[in-house]
């Protein structure tokens, strides 16, 4: 395989920088080529493929920031002799929609397809995707609705193919036991953690810088698709915690394995207290250094005090 890109740079007489002045020669015109070429070449000779020699070529670009452009070409130099030529066009239409078209041939076959899509929030929603072209003399046609949760996702498709038509539903998510709990969330396809905070419910949990959700009842909370063998960055907001309460640290990096998960402590000491205010029998406060006795528990005398 073979890339290229072109760069051509330039700047006026007067143009001057840091690095200039330190003698460094500053170009005079910047011109950068939009895009990549690439070039592969693949030679198979098997008994159940036959000969093949295939040679590509392909270019990509970004077109006003938005539009991606894409086209490729292909020939079989072996005994096939096929050719194929594939277009492609794709932008974002605001929110997280996208709509995209394609064409071209393949072994003398046309094929075209155009699709509009919405991904559903990572927090959670609805989302879907409706796709119809032709390929092979054949018109296919699709429509998908996603509904994303806490605990996984739940897929419902209606396909149309060669004048058939079949309906899908499915659905995909993960349980995971540690830390003495059970756990449910979303589907794990790299690695995971689970936040521990010592048995503190409800404290919010962010994972770069993105609240995922609040700890259970025991403290804990799964939190999956972190990338294995490297720094992942998780923290707690100790915002929706008392003042007093005492917290070792509020962010973790944790580095778990591939298909493996983690256990991530934040040590948050639990903290309860009272304020007791000791009146008379007419409800006024005690005076400083008056005593009193609850003998119902045997306790010992003690002096009031005053603020």
């Amino acid at each position: 395989m073979m890339s290229a890109d072109i760069q051509v740079q330039r700047a006026t007489s007067r143009y001057g920088d840091l690095a200039s002045t330190q003698g460094t020669p500053v170009p005079l015109r910047v011109v950068d080529v939009p895009g990549s070429i690439n070039a592969t070449y693949v030679g198979v000779n098997d008994g159940y493929s036959g000969q093949s020699r295939i040679s590509s070529l392909a270019y990509s670009s970004t077109i006003a920031g938005r539009l991606a452009f894409t086209t490729s070409v292909y020939h079989d130099f072996g005994s096939t002799k096929n050719t194929g030529l594939f277009v492609a066009l794709s932008m974002p239409i605001g929110g997280n929609m996208n709509a995209s078209m394609s064409g071209g041939f393949d072994q003398h076959s046309p094929m075209l397809n155009a699709s509009l899509s919405r991904t559903p929030e990572y927090d959670g929603g609805f989302g879907w995707q409706v796709q119809g072209g032709r390929q092979n003399g054949n018109t296919v046609g699709l429509g998908q609705a996603t509904y994303r949760g806490r605990y996984g996702d739940l897929i419902g498709s209606v396909y149309q193919n060669r004048g058939g038509t079949s309906a899908e539903l499915d659905g995909s998510g993960s349980v995971v036991f540690m830390a003495g709990d059970v756990l449910a969330g979303r589907r794990i396809d790299e690695s995971f953690a689970v936040v521990d905070t010592n048995g503190v419910a409800n404290v919010p949990v962010l994972h770069k810088n993105r609240v995922i959700g609040k700890t259970n009842g025991s403290g804990h909370l799964l939190v999956p698709n972190l990338l294995p063998y490297d720094s992942n960055h998780l923290a707690i907001d100790p915002l929706s915690l008392p003042a007093t309460t005492p917290i070792s640290s509020t962010n973790l990096n944790v580095s778990p394995q591939a298909r493996a998960g983690v256990l991530a402590r934040f040590f948050i000491e639990s903290f309860s207290g009272a304020q007791l205010k000791l009146v008379d029998e007419r409800g006024q406060p005690l005076q400083p250094g008056a005593q009193a006795t609850l003998d119902a528990f045997r306790v010992r005398k003690a002096l009031c005090g005053g603020l």
